[in-house]
């Protein structure tokens, strides 16, 4: 039987073939378009296919300072329940308890937690917000900005000055654009999918 690690790995392997060509392209060119097609083949698309039915991840607009979207890359979350049932593939866990997780009646997800659900601390409640709602808008194939993340971090009363050095002290995410920026491009590194997985799990017992 298949692990979910194992998975993980056939995936990231997958993601850093494809992007092979790229190699010799100027520095962060392949890790860019290597970031974005991990991101759509963990959110359940395929890889390009060579007589171009499945389209690879734009390298030229991946390299330009993001434009964070609001909308998902295409109709495959049209309707909630299809929402919840990415949300649920990519955290391992069953759509109704996606559902119970985040408000998903509209295309963005909203992180839903009971507050107490989150720790006291605020650096540490800023970790497991960062971690899920970067989980549930990559399932959704949505780019995630560091405004999306303070965002809940604020309607749960966790944000403070803090807020930006905890997010780029996390390993479990790479960030991208200016360091001074407002809005700031926020993945999901493999160790950080992992420990958003574990995180809902523990949750939802």
């Amino acid at each position: 039987m298949t692990t979910r690690a194992e998975e993980l790995k056939a995936i990231v392997d997958d993601a850093w073939a494809a992007t092979a060509a790229l190699s010799e392209c100027d520095t962060g060119v392949r890790q860019v378009a290597f970031e974005r097609l991990l991101n759509h083949l963990l959110a359940g698309g395929g890889l390009p296919a060579a007589n171009g039915d499945e389209a690879a991840p734009s390298i030229a607009a991946s390299s330009a300072q993001p434009d964070v979207s609001t909308e998902p890359i295409d109709d495959s979350y049209a309707t909630e329940e299809q929402r919840a049932e990415a949300v649920a593939r990519f955290f391992d866990i069953a759509p109704a308890e996606a559902s119970d997780m985040f408000d998903l009646t509209e295309p963005t997800p909203m992180l839903q937690l009971p507050s107490k659900k989150l720790p006291e601390v605020r650096a540490e409640a800023i970790r497991k917000i960062a971690l899920l709602v970067c989980g549930a808008r990559t399932a959704l194939g949505l780019d995630t900005g560091s405004k999306d993340i303070r965002q809940a971090a604020e309607e749960y009363q966790k944000y403070d000055r803090n807020f930006m050095p905890v997010l780029t002290e996390m390993s479990e995410l790479a960030m991208r654009g200016k360091p001074h920026s407002k809005n700031r491009l926020v993945r999901l590194r493999v160790i950080g999918m992992e420990e958003a997985r574990g995180l809902a799990a523990s949750l939802v017992d």
